[in-house]
């Protein structure tokens, strides 16, 4: 029972886009959440119609793949592209899509767009992604519902609100010790941060 109750949160925390289940543990999440649900719905919306332009514009091939995630409309990108066009392309898309409120490019620029071995990468970094939200699960204390977490070659990039300064470094530490991590890129702001206006 225990594996099948850890197997259940790492497919819920792997997906990248924000899920909301039903049910007495995800009513005490929604509570101690800094986002409200009729935010969650926006992000998820602006997530969906960005994503759609991406796949419409090429963004999203083995060459070319461009990722988001979005908290309170806010959008990073990261991912790997073959040129900078196609990096101010995602931008462009971005900053077009109703509630968008800030663009943060992340994005890798490199001439022979995702290797053969970066497939690989690719695993890992599913792997590490799923354990730092497992971890965090296991934490309510530190609001892991508040936070979106990505990873890309080993460099973990984190988007969300923190309560105050103590959590976000609290999050920033669990994941930094985290096996795999090489680097921690936080894109975190705090709960009276004027960009959530």
């Amino acid at each position: 029972m225990k594996n099948i109750l850890v197997a259940l949160i790492l497919f819920c925390t792997a997906s990248c886009v924000e899920t909301v289940v039903v049910g007495s543990v995800a009513t005490a999440v929604v509570m101690t959440r800094e986002k409200t649900l009729l935010e969650t719905k926006n992000d998820i919306i602006i997530s969906s119609k960005i994503d759609a332009e991406f796949i419409k514009q090429g963004l999203k091939t083995p060459k070319d793949s461009v990722g988001i995630m979005v908290n309170e409309g806010r959008v990073l990108l990261i991912g790997v592209v073959r040129e900078p066009s196609k990096g101010k392309l995602a931008n462009d898309i971005s900053w077009k899509i109703s509630g968008v409120k800030e663009v943060i490019d992340e994005i890798q620029i490199s001439q022979n767009g995702l290797g053969v071995s970066d497939f690989t990468d690719i695993a890992k970094d599913s792997y590490i992604t799923s354990f730092i939200k497992t971890r965090l699960f296991f934490k309510p204390s530190l609001r892991p519902s508040n936070y979106k977490i990505s990873t890309t070659s080993g460099i973990v990039y984190v988007l969300g609100t923190a309560q105050d300064s103590d959590n976000m470094k609290n999050v920033l530490s669990l994941i930094a010790k985290t096996s795999g991590v090489k680097k921690v890129v936080n894109h975190i702001i705090l709960e009276n941060d004027s960009r959530r206006q």
